[in-house]
């Protein structure tokens, strides 16, 4: 089987600071060592290689009483790309090789808008007013404000705030150790 790979995208639209998962996958390599990737710097804003997962699929066929096996791997690398700033980025291109085979890999083409901002609709996050030290726990407070002539237009809303996402973020309800 031919080595081959494809580049997909999370859809848009993608905004500067938010992460846009970019998927590399790869087919007709072994499925050990994973294939290595080599891509060119990301200009505009950081690319993070997030993992590696092979998928074996394999199927075995008897037709006039002649037995015949096929193996498929596919490979699929998931990388995070944040943009610093608002305009047309392109991620890569990249190239995947596994001992002597090699395959190159299109650049991602994204729009990165700018997040775009409201007076009408504020998110603020309170902390102590006193120098803080890494590790420790804090109280916070984290404010919606929704002026009321938003409100009625707004039957439901989802607030995400990618930071909070990060794995070094960890809200206890107050009274509640953990």
């Amino acid at each position: 089987l031919a080595q081959a790979a494809q580049l997909t995208t999370d859809t848009g639209p993608h905004y500067v600071g938010e992460a846009v998962g970019i998927r590399v996958t790869a087919v007709g390599f072994e499925e050990e060592p994973a294939p290595t990737v080599m891509v060119s710097p990301a200009e505009n804003g950081t690319l993070e290689l997030v993992g590696v997962s092979p998928s074996v699929s394999q199927s075995i066929t008897i037709r006039n009483g002649q037995m015949s096996r096929t193996r498929d791997v596919t490979h699929i690398l998931q990388f995070r790309y944040v943009a610093s700033e608002a305009g047309a980025a392109i991620v890569g291109p990249f190239r995947l090789k596994q001992g002597t085979r090699e395959v190159p890999v299109s650049a991602a083409r994204l729009t990165i808008q700018a997040v775009p901002s409201r007076a009408d609709l504020r998110v603020e996050l309170l902390l102590p007013s006193r120098p803080l030290v890494v590790g420790e726990r804090v109280p916070v407070t984290v404010s919606f404000t929704l002026e009321e002539s938003l409100r009625e237009n707004i039957l439901e809303y989802n607030l995400r705030v990618p930071l909070f996402d990060e794995p070094a973020f960890r809200f206890l309800d107050e009274g509640h150790p953990g």
